[in-house]
Parts: C-alpha cells; structure tokens; sequence
C-alpha cells in the first residue's frame, strides 16, 4: 500500500515547481490523523501556498500534497522532533529536491546545509532532519529524526547499500483514480484523495496492533 519508488519520482516531478525557491512556514504532527503518524508542512513561494502531507504509518507511507480542504489539527503540544524542525527550519528555503535512484528515499534540502530525508519503506518510514547530505556516499550528520535511531546528534547517519538490482517495470506506478488537484498536480491529487481515505480507517486496526504487541511483551 506505500508508495513505490517510480511513484514517489512522480510525484516529486509534479512538486518541484510549487517547492522550489519557497520557504518553511509552519510544521505540525497531525494529533488525530494516521494514529498520530503523520506531519503536515506548510510553505510559500513563487507559485504560492502549499502543504505538504507526510504519512509514515505502517504499510500506508505516503509524501503528496495536500489539498486546502483538508480539516487538519496539530498536536496541542509539539514533540521535540516538531520544536526542533520549526527551530531549525522555519523561514529557510527550499533549494534542492533529490531522490535517491530507483529507492524510496526523498530529500528536501534547504539552505544552511540541511536536508530532511524522508524513508519512505512500507515497514519503518521515517522522518530525518540531516546536515551536510553527500550523495555519493549516502551520509550526512544525524541532528533529529522522528523515530528513534542508534545515533546521537552529530553522528553520522549512513543509508543502507543500494539494491543490487531495480525494478523499472511500467507496473510500479498505479492508477489511483478519484479526485485529483487542478492543473499539473493530478498525481498529488489523486494519490493524496486515495491514502488520506485509507488512513481514516486504519485507527482501529492500528490500535489494536499496537495492543497485541504491548500483551505479547507482557
């Protein structure tokens, strides 16, 4: 159900234009959305407002833009992660968007020399604020990331080998069909329409996975 790799590189086609050369204004983590597993980021540019919807929910990871309709709510009060993103990134352009070849990998660079690595793998998607991205090397300076990793602030953070092997299967990309934004944002439309419905019916499911895990402990 997450995206696949062409999928994400469409998409990020379709966002360049509305991202590049714009700013950060707000970041949130949605309260009631994706069990909580989910971050909208709000900015402006040359083309005007945009949002961002970031879901990182098991089997279910997703990077579109969001439509205005959308009635979303922030946390009441901001996790570490969010106060360290809004510290650090608000009022900071956007000046790079890069995907890593053929991997569901997506990064944001903006200016100081930082980046946010979107991991957008069906099992574990993560959010990470990075500095000093090098793309040959696949590494840059871990400073905060949404879920934990094995790494204090200023270590280096690696990404895993690249696969020996690709697929470029016309396959990988879907028809998602249903609604979709106006104008050369069709994908972000319909695939934003497809993944913000599935969310809404995941809560249940998504709860009581999270019980059986913590009685399996028990």
């Amino acid at each position: 159900m997450s995206l696949k790799w062409k999928e994400i590189s469409l998409l990020m086609e379709e966002a360049h234009a509305p991202l590049m050369g714009s700013s950060i204004q707000k970041v949130a983590q949605l309260r009631e959305v994706a069990a909580g597993e989910s971050f909208l980021f709000q900015g402006f540019g040359p083309n005007g407002p945009w949002r961002l919807w970031v879901c990182l929910l098991f089997d279910h990871a997703c990077w579109v833009l969001a439509p205005e309709e959308w009635k979303v709510e922030s946390q009441p009060e901001p996790s570490t992660f969010v106060m360290v993103l809004r510290k650090r990134l608000v009022g900071k352009r956007i000046i790079g968007l890069e995907q890593v070849r053929n991997e569901r990998f997506l990064l944001l660079h903006f200016e100081a020399d930082l980046s946010l690595l979107f991991e957008l793998l069906p099992k574990r998607a993560n959010i990470l604020l990075i500095e000093g991205w090098n793309p040959e090397e696949r590494t840059g300076r871990y400073i905060q990331s949404f879920r934990q990793v094995s790494l204090e602030s200023g270590g280096i953070y690696r990404l895993p080998p690249a696969p020996a092997t690709a697929s470029t299967s016309a396959a990988e990309v879907r028809d998602f069909g249903g609604a979709s934004l106006p104008g050369p944002l069709a994908l972000h439309g319909a695939v934003s329409a497809k993944y913000w419905t599935a969310v809404q019916k995941t809560g249940f499911t998504t709860y009581r996975r999270l019980w059986q895990k913590a009685w399996k402990s028990y």
